[in-house]
């Protein structure tokens, strides 16, 4: 499955990975900044949520979403005026508001992936822990990073498919699903954060904080560093990658007893938002608004706290 999703977003995406699933695919109408409704399709994997556009045979990709940085929140009809079942996945990556179809679609997408996004946030948890003695010299946050570029061992059954592929030296007789995976066991790592793969002029970076190497598209934001555990007044400021930039501002959203609200290019901590819990790093507790903001100014005063550039 992740070898014709992957073919079927024209090989933009290096997507198979031994820790990885498909779970669902579908439509789903997103809000733009400008308010604009436009229609997408998104696939959800257990640990990523991606979404295109265009038709099949030319789609383009719009943005991936790791979900172990993500939080899920509930909004409840007409929160925003003359909208229905619509949820808001807050991510460092990019903010979205996703309107679904109906209350039975927006139900399904909303439990699939809030539970997508609490096993990675407790699958992180158990790497880290077995990782601790090669992580104990970096700052908790850029551990949360690290765990998005971690080494995916490979399965007992995909190394021996692979053996056996190998053993058969006339192509024409190599299944081409095998073929297709030892090439893709055999390729380098794309960027951990988009997913992209690194070409010829694919310009790489190395951040700061995770010393992880991303493209130079995922490493753009500048974040005050938070030092021994505490953010001090004289901290650094500092660009990193968008995984490092939400692990940290998480950090210093649950410190600040606020959560963490993202734009394109910068956080905003808001602590209007009520919670029914805020458990480690990213919170992923579903949130339902329960103030009808006015009508005049809903949309205007959540675009105002919530606003991305659309790509």
């Amino acid at each position: 499955i992740l070898r014709d999703i992957e073919m079927e977003l024209g090989s933009n995406l290096h997507l198979i990975n031994p820790d990885r699933r498909f779970i669902h695919a579908g439509p789903l109408t997103k809000q733009s900044s400008k308010g604009d409704l436009d229609l997408y399709r998104f696939y959800l994997f257990n640990d990523l949520l991606i979404y295109v556009s265009g038709n099949p045979g030319s789609l383009n990709v719009h943005r991936v979403l790791h979900l172990s940085l993500c939080k899920i929140l509930d909004l409840r009809d007409g929160f925003i005026r003359n909208v229905k079942n619509a949820f808001r996945i807050v991510s460092p990556q990019k903010p979205i508001l996703l309107i679904a179809s109906t209350a039975q679609e927006k139900h399904e997408w909303f439990q699939l992936i809030q539970s997508a996004i609490q096993e990675q946030v407790e699958l992180r948890a158990r790497w880290i822990n077995a990782n601790f003695d090669k992580l104990q010299e970096d700052h908790e946050t850029a551990r949360i990073s690290k765990y998005l570029g971690r080494d995916a061992p490979k399965k007992k059954h995909e190394r021996e498919r692979v053996q056996n592929g190998k053993t058969i030296v006339d192509s024409k007789l190599l299944n081409p699903d095998v073929k297709y995976e030892m090439d893709a066991l055999d390729r380098d790592p794309p960027c951990k954060l988009c997913q992209k793969p690194f070409k010829r002029f694919t310009r790489k970076a190395k951040c700061p904080w995770c010393f992880d190497i991303v493209c130079k598209e995922c490493l753009k934001r500048k974040t005050q560093l938070p030092s021994d555990n505490v953010l001090n007044k004289k901290s650094r400021s500092m660009k990193v990658c968008d995984g490092c930039f939400g692990a940290i501002n998480y950090f210093i959203a649950e410190m600040n007893n606020t959560d963490a609200e993202f734009s394109a290019t910068e956080t905003v901590t808001n602590s209007n938002l009520t919670h029914n819990s805020m458990p480690s790093l990213p919170p992923y507790t579903a949130v339902h608004h329960s103030q009808q903001p006015s009508q005049a100014s809903a949309l205007m005063q959540y675009m105002n706290n919530n606003a991305h550039v659309k790509k």
